[in-house]
């Protein structure tokens, strides 16, 4: 599980674990952080700090976060690609309704 800090002033999404989590190049960190780069109705395009993988033409890798309904997200890489298998829900924590 984990919370999502918004920082809109900044443009910044990060996302804070409440266990530390392994991420693609291996290494275990407690949150991660992303340059809000657009924002287009349920279409959030980021791009993850420190981000080393890199598409076909060099760029690095741009996100999308897509909210599909109410409290459900997936990921994608921007432009034409599927959607990977991370799927988010909003889900309350015990205790707070």
């Amino acid at each position: 599980m984990h919370r999502k800090l918004w920082e809109p002033e900044k443009r910044r999404l990060t996302f804070v674990f409440e266990r530390p989590q392994r991420i693609y190049d291996g290494s275990v960190v407690e949150r991660i952080s992303y340059e809000i780069r657009r924002a287009d109705g349920d279409v959030l395009t980021l791009l993850l700090e420190g981000e080393t993988r890199r598409l076909a033409s060099g760029e690095p890798i741009v996100w999308q976060l897509v909210f599909v309904e109410p409290g459900v997200y997936r990921w994608r890489v921007a432009g034409d690609y599927p959607f990977n298998r991370v799927w988010g829900r909003r889900c309350d924590r015990p205790g707070t309704g």
